[in-house]
């Protein structure tokens, strides 16, 4: 069940701006790119946007006690919102 405020979903905003962005580069590059260029476009757009946007960033996990480091590596990590 997602996170939810008396507004609506917690990060309902961020959300709407990421996926206006991610359109607009779809729009705008079309199909039939690798990944590599969306990812640096939608980037940017987000930057654009007034976004915070960290590329290629690992995210570690917690279990029992335990720390695993670079559990995950995220493409696109946006107003540090990782969790």
């Amino acid at each position: 069940m997602p996170h939810e405020t008396p507004q609506g979903y917690l990060h309902a905003n961020l959300t709407k701006s990421i996926l206006a962005a991610a359109i607009r580069v779809q729009n705008t590059l079309g199909p039939g790119l690798l990944e590599k260029p969306y990812r640096h476009c939608l980037a940017h757009a987000l930057r654009q946007a007034g976004h915070g946007v960290a590329m290629e960033t690992s995210l570690a996990i917690a279990f029992d006690g335990l720390l695993v480091p670079d559990a995950y590596r995220l493409d696109l990590l946006v107003d540090d919102k990782g969790g």
